[in-house]
Formats: structure tokens, sequence, C-alpha cells
């Protein structure tokens, strides 16, 4: 693995990454992104990367902040299928989380934060519509126009709670021309390293048209279904089921040809029992001191209790959203938008936290305990945008936003035992209002130089309520101001260098869900990502590379510890980041493009965290495990590798007849951690992936695909507590055919 470690590094002077774009506009309040009209990634001049990570087009040498930028092609070509596969296809970006819960990192930054209230690090967007459900984050969307990830704090112009960065995801738009685009993919898990042989069934398709010379229209469509790669060990049967269904439509009115209106509608089920299904790691749960229960060790193998009629692991999200953008282009000013976006979810997670199925004596106890978890959430956002045309050597972007939240949370234990649905754990109400206003100038003093300056000043209110034996209210205004500096010199017409200030905030917690700190309901401070970067950007005749350094000063890491049946947070004393991104890009002939990117963080740690809280190996008396105070200073931070990176070479072959397409990704991820203390580490791995394919004439393509082609075992997803360290396993290797009809 350390060769090919080095291999990755080196070969970034000849390599292409994800196409790696930049981002301006940082922003760590409050903030969903008021996007630009949506442009796909795409080549012009040569193969330069176009992207629209500051508001408007502009190559990716030309802004000054780090982007990963992928098209539909690439999405397909890297083999990424879900959200969630993005880590195969972005250096830096790795995922972990809790159950359905997924929590995402970038360049080491991340939360294993899962209370109620509490919001990802890196911030989900879907058209510009900030998303707080981070279930969201195992989506697959049928419709994909591109897809940006943000890497670093995002201050000025996007990123509600973007302290690590931002993952934006923009679908494709109605059209005047009549195009249309279907997919059915059949494959099958092959069955090794521990995991069953299943079925894998998805389709997708895309629709739009015009109805008239002002009015357009599309839908859209996916669904996946996977019968279950897992074993359940109290009878031996496959078990995992997963099924995902969504749909789109959107209406596009132009009556001018400065007008322009978007209305959208976005629906999504997910059934989920194989992102819940975890493993006890070395056996480590508090059900194994218990004579009867049934514990799986091995990767891929599970067991649970029964409950509501099935299983104790359910992971069900029904997601009902909407949206609206109105833009007017007043010429010689510049442009004016209006994004309103509205979304209603519904979550409900069954899962024995024991990840077992445990003895009638240890559910007696509750030393082993069955939770029901039911999450209500409806968020409106509204933010009013202004891009101004170039006035002189300024150009301005300013805006008002404001966010609402409305979440309610359910809690029982013991349903297996306790008739009617269990024991009563908790029941919370949240309610955030945010305010902001922002700004940003842009300077060309000079031809070659540009100067930006530009910061966001965001209030936000929180009212909390929890009850269970007694009813609870905590109140809390967030006030903070981000700012955002960079430079910008064009040393040749193909070369430019710049350098950045950029400031992240992730906002503080009432304490409502903190019941088993010291006070009780002790609050949470915000975070604060305080990020420096410089970097070179080259592109010419269809090759790139980029190249960035980073350093960030971070303070008040939200950190959660969990007695089995409580929640503690706290606040880490300051930590400190840096390391390099870089990406290359190369046309080896009409045939081959050679791509890949690497991220190397070599430091990534606590530098002053002398009361650190989580758990280790040794057991109480009742076979739950103790928790641990400790130092944590000179700690690494869980879910940070050293280093992550990709290497893919694309096939395109035209013949008489049609095309021949090919690609082949290899993506490398060093050694980590899931956990604060380290007992649960995840050696390096490698993901391979592939699919080839021909396209008859314009139309129709039959190909065939691989992911996993190596089978790794590898976690993605963790659950840590007093009762036990858990791991959930990335897909195995999975191959199959695919149909496509486009025109």
């Amino acid at each position: 693995m350390k060769g090919l470690r080095l291999a990755l590094g080196a070969s970034l002077i000849v390599m292409p990454g994800t196409a790696l774009a930049q981002q301006a506009g940082s922003d760590a309040e409050n903030s969903q992104e008021t996007p630009p009209a949506p442009v796909a990634v795409q080549d012009v001049a040569g193969d330069e990367i176009v992207v629209t990570a500051q508001r408007r087009e502009q190559r990716l040498k030309d802004v000054p902040l780090t982007i990963a930028a992928l098209s539909p092609e690439q999405l397909a070509q890297s083999g990424v299928d879900n959200v969630l596969d993005l880590q195969n296809a972005v250096s830096g970006l790795s995922f972990g989380g809790v159950g359905t819960a997924f929590q995402p990192s970038i360049r080491g930054v991340g939360t294993l934060v899962s209370t109620g209230g509490s919001e990802n690090a890196v911030a989900l967007y879907v058209d510009g519509i900030y998303y707080y459900t981070p279930q969201l984050l195992g989506s697959t969307l049928p419709d994909v126009e591109r897809v940006e990830v943000l890497k670093g704090p995002q201050g000025t112009l996007f990123g509600r709670n973007s302290v690590a960065g931002a993952i934006r995801v923009f679908t494709r738009d109605p059209s005047f021309t009549p195009q249309m685009d279907m997919q059915i993919s059949g494959g099958a898990f092959t069955g090794d390293g521990g995991s069953r042989s299943s079925p894998h069934i998805a389709a997708s398709a895309f629709v739009t048209t015009p109805i008239s010379d002002t009015v357009a229209v599309s839908l859209s469509g996916g669904y996946d279904w996977i019968d279950g790669f897992l074993t359940d060990e109290t009878n031996g049967n496959s078990y995992g089921t997963i099924r995902r269904a969504n749909a789109r439509a959107k209406l596009l009115f132009e009556p001018t040809g400065n007008l322009s209106i978007k209305i959208g509608g976005f629906y999504l089920s997910h059934d989920d029992e194989g992102s819940n299904a975890s493993t006890a790691v070395d056996g480590l749960s508090v059900a194994s001191a218990y004579p009867g229960s049934i514990v799986p060790t091995e990767p891929y193998h599970t067991a649970y209790n029964s409950g509501f009629g099935g299983p104790m692991n359910v992971g069900t999200v029904e997601t009902w959203a909407a949206d609206a953008r109105i833009e007017l282009d007043v010429d010689g000013v510049g442009t004016f938008t209006s994004l309103t976006g509205y979304n209603d979810n519904s979550i409900v997670n069954l899962v024995s936290l024991t990840h077992s199925q445990s003895s009638p004596t240890c559910l007696a106890t509750f030393a082993c305990v069955e939770y029901s978890y039911f999450v209500d959430t409806q968020a409106f956002s509204q933010e009013l945008n202004f891009a101004s045309e170039r006035w002189g050597i300024f150009q301005l972007t300013a805006g008002l936003f404001y966010y609402r939240n409305r979440t309610d949370t359910i809690a029982y234990l013991q349903e297996p035992i306790i008739p009617n649905g269990g024991m009563l754990a908790k029941a919370e109400h949240f309610e955030i209002d945010a305010y902001a206003g922002y700004a940003e100038i842009e300077a060309h003093p000079t031809d070659r130089l540009t100067l930006t300056a530009g910061g966001r000043y965001t209030h936000e209110s929180r009212d909390d309520t929890a009850t269970t034996a007694a009813t609870v209210n905590k109140q809390r205004d967030f006030n903070s101001f981000v700012p955002r500096i960079t430079a910008q010199y064009e040393l040749t017409p193909t070369l430019n260098a710049y350098a950045s200030f950029s400031v992240g905030e992730k906002s503080g917690l009432t304490g409502i869900a903190n019941t088993a700190s010291t006070p009780p309901y002790a609050p949470v401070e915000a975070e604060k990502n305080t990020a420096y970067e410089a970097g070179l950007k080259y592109a010419d005749g269809g090759n790139s590379v980029n190249f960035a350094g980073f350093f960030y000063d971070y303070t008040n890491k939200q950190e959660q510890g969990f007695t089995g049946t409580a929640v503690f947070l706290q606040n880490s004393g300051p930590v400190r980041v840096w390391g390099f991104d870089a990406d290359a890009s190369f046309r080896l002939s009409d045939d081959f493009r050679l791509r890949g990117a690497a991220t190397w963080v070599p430091e990534a740690k606590y530098t002053d965290f002398p009361n650190a809280a989580s758990y280790g190996r040794t057991r109480n008396p009742d076979g739950s495990f103790a928790s641990v105070l400790f130092d944590a200073t000179g700690y690494r931070l869980p879910r940070a590798p050293e280093f992550s990176g990709n290497v893919a070479l694309d096939y395109e072959h035209y013949t008489a007849g049609g095309i021949i397409d090919g690609n082949v990704t290899v993506s490398y991820t060093s050694s980590q951690f899931h956990d604060l203390y380290h007992v649960v580490e995840q050696p390096d791995y490698t993901i391979v992936n592939a699919r080839f394919g021909y396209t008859f004439g314009d139309h129709m393509r039959l190909g065939i695909y691989g992911r996993n082609l190596t089978n790794e075992t590898y976690i993605s997803n963790t659950a840590v507590s007093g009762l036990g360290f858990f791991a959930a396993y990335g897909r195995p290797r999975e191959v199959g055919l695919q149909l496509g009809y486009s025109y």
C-alpha cells in the first residue's frame, strides 16, 4: 500500500484530478447559496474546465479556492452511484456516520455529533437549497447536471455551517429542445469475503420538452433495489434490503429574454436496512457478556431482536421538497435573484444499539438497549441576491438570507419487551431562525491582479425544548461575522497564483440534548475554522495542473459521548490541520485522457484537549464499556486519513458505427480512526472501479461495469458508546450490465 501511495503522489505531475475546480464565496454561517444558472462542468478553450463556484461562469484556473467539479460522465466513469461514492472520486473527502445519518469530512475536518439540533460540518445543497438532513447524503439522483465539492471553510457567499466545506448537487433544468435519457442496470454482488451474493437493479430516466415558446418542463425519476448482501446470524438468511426511489418535476418560464422563473418539486423515499446494519468490532458489544446473546463479529454479518413486527434494524427516509428561482437581468446593472426553498423530512430509525440479538436478561436490565427514533423536520429558506456587472474595476455580490427550521424528535427504549412501543426516552423540539447579510467586492486594479474582500454577518436564534420526566426549555442566540480576503495574480496567460484568508463557523447548541454533561444541559459553543490557503493553477491546450497548500486554525470543535441512554457534548481545545491538495488532467491522445488527484494531510490533531471523554475496551460490571477521561492533546482527528488519492484513465474512440468508451479508476485511502479514543481503526484500502461500453449510432449504449473489483472491506460508518464499538462496511464487489438510451 505504501508503494501505491507513493505512486499516486508522484503521478500527480501527470495525473488528473476529478476535475478539481475552485469556489469563491466562503461562508460559515447559516447560508443557503443562490447558485448561478446551472451550467454543466464542461470543456472550453482547449478543454479548460468551466465552473460556477463564484456565482458566475469562470475557468477553473481563475477561481482562487479549491473545488472538485464532476460532470455526469465523470461520475459514471468513476463508479459514483450515490453521494457516498464521491469519496472514491474526490481526494480528501471521506464519510462516516451513525446508521443512516451520514457524516462527511473534508481534509480531516468533520463531526462525530449526531444529536438532535446538530448539523454536519460539511453542508449539502441541492439546486442551491440547503438540506439539514444528513440522511439525504445516501440518496441517488437520476438527473445530475454536475457535482461540486468545495474544500475548506465557506464564508462570505456560501455555506450554512460549512466549517469544512460543502457538497453542491445541481440537477438538470428543463430545455426548449426535446431531450430524453434513460438507463437501466442489472448487477450482482458476487458474495466474497464474508458478504453474500445479491442482485442489484437500478433504473433512471429524464425527459424534457417545451410546451410553448416560453414554457418548458422536465420530469425525472429513479429506482434502486438491493436484495441484501448481509447475513442474519439468527437464521442464516440474507439480509439488508435497500429500496430507494425519487422523482423530480421542473417548470421553466421565460416570458422575456431577461427574466427566468424556475419552479421545482422533489420526492425521495428510502427504505434501508443495509446502512443501519453494523457488526461489533472485535466482538466489543455489551451483549457478549450475557449468555444467550448472538453477537456477530464478521463484516457483513448481523443479528437483531424483533420489534414492530420485524428486526430492530430499520432506517427509512421520506422527503418532500419544493423550490423556486426567479432571475432578472438588468442590462448595465447586474442580475437579481430570488431563491426560495422548502423541504419536509420524516425519518424512522429502529435499531438495537448493541447490534446483536440480545438475551432477555440483558434487555430486562437495560444493559442492552433497543432504540426507536423518529424525526420530523420542516425547513424553509429565502435568499435575495444581487450580482453586478463589471463597474469599472469593481464587481459586487451582495444578498440577504433567512433560514427557518422546525424539528421534532421522539425516542423510545426496549420496544421488544415493553408493550405499546417501549418506554419514552425523550421528546425534543428544536427551532432555528437565522438571518444573514453578506457582501463581497472584487477589484481588478490591473489586468493581471484581482483582489476580493467580503464578509457575512449572521444572527441565529435557537429555542429548544425536551421532555422526559419533566420539561426543559433552553434558548440561546449566536452571532457571528466571517470574512474572506483573496488575491490572485496572472503570472502568464496559462498560469495563475493565488492566496486566500477565510473563516468558517458551525453553529453552537443550546445544550438541550446535553443531558449527561456536568452540569446537565450545558451549552455548546460554536466552532470556528480560520483558514489560510495558497496555490497555483495551470491550464493550457486540454491539460491542467492545480496545486494548493492550506493551514487551519480550528477552535471549539464539538465532540460527543454517549452513556448508553444519555448524551454528553463538549468543545475541544484548539485543533491544527495543514496539508496539500493537487490534481492534474492530461489528454494523452485523441482517445485517452489521464486524470488524478491527491490530498496529503500530515497533521490534523488536537493541540490542547486535556479533558477529552470517550470509551475504551475496559468493561463495567454490567458488561458495558467504561468511559475514559484522557488527555487527547496530540491525538489525530477521527476520520482524518493522512493521504487519499485517485487515478483515472478514460478512453473514447469513435468508429463508423458508434463510440467505444472505457474507464478504470483506482482510489486509495490511508488508515484512519473512527472514534476519538482510537479504538476503531480502518487500515488503508484501495478501491478499483471500471466500466466499458459501446454506443450504437447516437442513441443506445450497452455497457458493463465493476465496482470495488478488489473486494476491499472498509468501514463506511460507525457507532461508539458504552454499549460497544460497531462498524458498518462499504459495498463489496459488484459487476453488472447497463443499457442506456438518449436523444
